[in-house]
């Protein structure tokens, strides 16, 4: 059972849609009362603003259970915006992440000099194997800055090299979209909650 965590931000229907076509039961997490001892997982999606994510996350009473769930074990994907809350804090507000991997969310502009690059599909190298994959989907401003380079599962290029994806223990972010990156994404996510 997925648990797939709503702070009213975004994609929750491409969510339903990608674990319905993998077979998996999932309920969808938007309040901090239910028990998620029931999930096998939890997906952290998001896209929008940090400080509205940060709200919705307080507001809706589900920090201390996502801390607690990491804490006791349980396996946590943030996506997008939810990888970037797995971070301390961002450029792009005031608020407090979940503090999962410390670090900052940097914000692209003034840190690359090419005004023309765009958003998009490109490639990710995983740091412990060294793959390739050629083809996930990105859109976004910001970038993960984990403290400890050991967090980096991934990189990516968008004007400088930056953490694509990270990892610890049984914690993963990614800041493409595998929901919406076709075959390779879905592999990636199979290996996670398969």
């Amino acid at each position: 059972m997925v648990g797939v965590i709503s702070l009213d931000l975004g994609n929750i229907g491409s969510w339903e849609s990608l674990l319905e076509e993998l077979g998996l039961e999932y309920r969808i997490v938007d309040n901090g009362s239910l028990d998620l001892s029931i999930f096998d997982s939890l997906i952290l999606p998001g896209v929008g603003s940090y400080d509205v994510a940060v709200r919705n996350l307080d507001e809706k009473d589900l920090r201390v259970p996502i801390l607690n769930w990491v804490q006791n074990g349980g396996n946590l994907i943030g996506v997008c915006l939810g990888m970037q809350l797995l971070l301390s804090e961002s450029e792009e507000g005031q608020g407090y992440g979940l503090g999962i991997i410390p670090g900052r969310v940097l914000s692209f502009k003034g840190r690359i000099e090419d005004k023309f690059l765009r958003m998009g599909w490109g490639p990710v190298k995983f740091c412990d194997s060294g793959k390739i994959i050629d083809r996930l989907y990105f859109v976004h401003g910001f970038f993960c800055d984990p403290i400890d380079d050991q967090d980096v599962y991934a990189t990516a290029y968008y004007g400088l090299e930056y953490a694509a994806a990270v990892k610890r223990e049984n914690i993963y972010g990614f800041q493409f979209h595998p929901e919406k990156s076709g075959p390779d994404g879905l592999a990636l996510l199979k290996e996670l909650l398969i």
